[in-house]
């Protein structure tokens, strides 16, 4: 069975269990009613063992449908996250390079507020902030204020340091 194949009888196969624990668990309700009805004919032990070993057999294979249907839920997680499902899907593919688009426009616009914030606070307190960019990641020279640390005077037995700006060469 192939691959497109097998996709497309994912669904089949979970409205087939759907309809089996539906159909399964309607047949428990029935018999549970039949069992505690109180009309003459449904007292003798043998309508009563009889409907107690169908409960069984019914709940038995609701209990393999259901497992069945949760095996079922984990291979759709699974095409799911490694993309093998909905691969045919010329809408999806739409979507999910809009949604790409759309997270790339987000994060920009969250780095420029947290940009404009940062570079407020830093001119307040009479510093400069800039985004660190892929660039200054791989350790390339870039235009920021070198600092150095420096003893300052003050009070106490410390030597007290803090950093200062370098002059400009």
């Amino acid at each position: 069975m192939d691959r497109n194949q097998d996709n497309a009888n994912l669904l089949d196969t979970h409205n087939r269990l759907t309809a089996d624990i539906v159909a399964r668990f309607r047949t428990l309700t029935m018999l549970a009613t039949i069992q505690a009805e109180a009309s003459t004919q449904n007292v003798d032990p043998q309508t009563i063992a009889v409907t107690g070993m169908s409960m069984q057999m019914e709940f038995e294979g609701l209990n393999s449908s259901v497992k069945e249907l949760l095996a079922l839920s984990r291979r759709l997680k699974e095409l799911w996250l490694f993309g093998r499902l909905g691969d045919e899907d010329e809408l999806a593919k739409a979507q999910a390079e809009k949604l790409d688009q759309d997270v790339v426009r987000v994060a920009e616009l969250v780095n420029s507020i947290q940009g404009n914030r940062y570079t407020k606070l830093a001119e307040e307190n009479g510093g400069v902030w800039a985004f660190m960019s892929a660039a200054n990641s791989r350790n390339e020279v870039t235009e920021a204020p070198l600092t150095q640390i420096a003893p300052t005077p003050g009070p106490g037995t410390g030597t007290g340091a803090a950093p200062t700006p370098m002059p400009a060469p």
